[in-house]
């Protein structure tokens, strides 16, 4: 059965990436959706407890009309959203959320990069985890979060997300605190489409970050230095998201010991001549 999420997706229409492997289009998606957060958010912070009420104010809303919401998603001329049906929420919200699912895919492209995931698919045994299905879906997810971006740019939403609007209409100026926040109205199909298709990808690669952890992890134990290295410099610059499971510590603790590694190999030779 097609889920909503998938259906979003196809309604989304998103662009793709060159490359002939999954490694290159990867990395040729994380560049291009990097280049575009870092011109709205240069240290590509994001609040943790913002990017999380937004996801789950957009799950409840996706339960409670997903038989309208499908029907629209299959309908090629519906544009519009019902008004009963029209999706609220703060930009700071929407800031945080959209940051933290790049971070996510992101964050996780270490064992691709090195060539550790080709790997264990070319070993696995009937039941693993790691088979050639399980590492197209990821890819492809990475890959549709990374291209959402750039779909999101190329229609002008992220300016209006990171930007405040030179005209309100459908963003009328709220104050939370000390903070200038502007409500978001989505009315339109197509924007719903990349709010619920976005939504969906990020709980794909929140879950398969588990999986590119253990690999991480594997090749620290392993003395895999190349994955580790991977690991390290995929993760450099970005923040640890908290509901992207263990990956960010493994990758912290891989971190540490390469530090550790690259002293020894400095330092100890010439003070051992002494």
């Amino acid at each position: 059965m097609t889920t909503l999420g998938q259906l979003s997706l196809t309604r989304a229409g998103l662009p793709t990436f060159p490359g002939s492997t999954p490694q290159e289009q990867l990395l040729a998606g994380r560049a291009a959706a990097q280049a575009i957060l870092l011109k709205y958010r240069p240290n590509l912070f994001f609040d943790q407890s913002a990017a999380s009420l937004l996801m789950r104010q957009i799950g409840v809303w996706e339960d409670r009309n997903q038989s309208t919401l499908e029907t629209l998603m299959q309908d090629p001329n519906a544009s519009a959203l019902p008004d009963q049906i029209r999706l609220t929420f703060g930009s700071d919200k929407a800031q945080a959320f959209i940051v933290a699912g790049f971070t996510l895919a992101a964050i996780g492209l270490g064992p691709w990069v090195s060539g550790a995931v080709d790997k264990a698919v070319s070993m696995s045994k009937p039941g693993d985890l790691l088979q050639p299905a399980w590492a197209q879906s990821d890819a492809e997810a990475r890959l549709q979060i990374f291209a959402s971006i750039v779909k999101m740019e190329n229609d002008g939403y992220l300016d209006k997300l990171f930007n405040r609007p030179s005209s309100l209409g459908f963003f009328p100026v709220a104050i939370e605190g000390s903070t200038l926040v502007w409500a978001l109205v989505v009315t339109l199909v197509a924007v719903a489409a990349l709010v619920l298709g976005y939504l969906y990808l990020t709980k794909i690669v929140e879950l398969n970050n588990r999986t590119m952890n253990n690999l991480c992890a594997k090749a620290q134990a392993q003395g895999d230095t190349a994955t580790v290295q991977a690991c390290i410099e995929q993760a450099a610059g970005l923040q640890k998201p908290a509901f992207g499971g263990d990956i960010a510590k493994a990758v912290g603790q891989a971190a540490a010991i390469v530090g550790v590694v690259w002293v020894l190999v400095k330092f100890l030779p010439g003070w051992w001549r002494r």
